[in-house]
């Protein structure tokens, strides 16, 4: 019973991953010229970055309302929008993949209170949801990711309507 449960949990978030990465790739953002790279790298990622903090900043649907993640992978060069649900059902296929025992009934790691838990997280800053204030945390953050890694970013709303931003490196 177990297993086929786990299976079942494992084709939902593969599923919900799937239209993910469907509809929330951005390859907006090409670099143009080797000679300028390094710098339009950092403002494209920064520009990308911003663009999906936006959206979970101003959520009007209320998939965003306790905050959301901002998945980019290297590898495909690919910016995705993840809902709390979203991103804690992909760590679960990811350790699922990977081999590592699941415990559906602990949360640690997974669904973050406040500030997410699990290893590297940094606090990136606070800012209000607005274009200037998002621009400013987005370039800070798009500075400190090394070119050709994998990151994960996390907003999560504060009861004074700011907005409380943490990155790690992946």
């Amino acid at each position: 019973m177990k297993k086929i449960k786990l299976c079942l949990l494992c084709m939902l978030a593969l599923s919900t991953l799937t239209v993910c990465f469907v509809s929330c790739s951005d390859d907006d953002c090409e670099t143009e010229t080797p000679a300028v790279e390094v710098e339009e790298s950092h403002t494209c990622t920064a520009q990308m970055i911003e663009e999906k903090l936006l959206l979970i900043m101003n959520d009007t649907t209320g998939e965003y309302k306790d905050g959301g993640y901002i998945v980019y992978s290297a590898e495909d060069d690919d910016l995705f929008l993840m809902s709390e649900f979203t991103f804690s059902m992909g760590d679960i296929f990811n350790r699922f993949l990977k081999g590592e025992t699941i415990d559906t009934t602990e949360t640690s790691g997974t669904i973050p209170s406040k500030a997410p838990k699990g290893p590297g997280w940094k606090k990136a800053g606070n800012c209000k949801a607005n274009s200037l204030d998002v621009l400013k945390l987005s370039k800070k953050i798009a500075g400190m990711i090394p070119k050709g890694r994998s990151f994960e970013i996390h907003a999560e709303a504060n009861s004074n309507g700011t907005y409380t931003v943490w990155y790690r490196i992946i």
